[in-house]
Parts: C-alpha cells; structure tokens; sequence
C-alpha cells in the first residue's frame, strides 16, 4: 500500500503552529528524522523557505540575511532593511572575507548581490 507525502506546505504550516510550543531545538531534531525517515532531507533548504514565505504572510515578518566581508555598520544595517516594505524585518548577518567588500543580501526568493568577489566574476567573464 503506498502512502501520500504530505506536502512541504504542510510541513511548513505544522512546523510554524508547533514553533511556539515545543522547544525550538527539540522541533529542528523532529523535523529532520521526519524528512530522513521519509528520504526528503534534499527538502530542507525549500521547506525553510516554506516556513519564512509562511510567517511572512501570517505575522509581516520578514526574514533577511546579510552576508558582507565585514561586520555591517549600523547605517549599512539600516540601508538593508530600508530595501524592504514588510511590517518588521529580522537581520541575520553572516561575515564571509571571501566577498572581498561589498554586501549580498537575501530575502525569501530575491538576492541582492553587490559583493566585490561578484563583480570581479562578472568582469572576468565579459572579458
């Protein structure tokens, strides 16, 4: 007898009503034996998008991530969120040195890549 996958918009959906119960740890460690029982861990980076596109919609929040050879100054901080509309943004910033300068900025589905290491690609590749 086969069974029906549950959907990742119901995963997600499940994911966010339980996020406020349960340890947040305790839920990561759930969800991953559930996507590696049923062989859909390559799910896990949709399914995180899942669940930002979904709290999004419920609550306004959105989810950016900053990733920028050095730590953001409070004005860049402050121009980063500016390029977004939602009623409350959550910066998440990583320091990666192999950008070079520069800022990649990501938010659900869109990405801003202003980085050097990119530009310097770019003009590598139109030469």
């Amino acid at each position: 007898m086969s069974r029906q996958a549950v959907s990742r918009k119901d995963i997600a959906e499940a994911i966010l009503a339980r996020a406020e119960e349960v340890d947040t740890a305790e839920l990561a460690r759930q969800v991953a034996a559930y996507l590696l029982a049923e062989g859909r861990a390559k799910e896990i980076d949709l399914l995180a998008r899942d669940i930002e596109q979904l709290a999004y919609q419920q609550t306004g929040t959105l989810e950016v991530r900053a990733e920028s050879a050095h730590e953001l100054t409070d004005t860049v901080a402050s121009a980063v969120k500016a390029l977004f509309t939602a009623k409350q943004i959550v910066l998440h910033q990583d320091v990666n040195p192999s950008l070079i300068g520069g800022v990649r900025v990501q938010a659900q589905d869109q990405v801003l890549d202003l980085s050097v290491r990119t530009r310097l690609r770019q003009l590598r590749n139109s030469a």
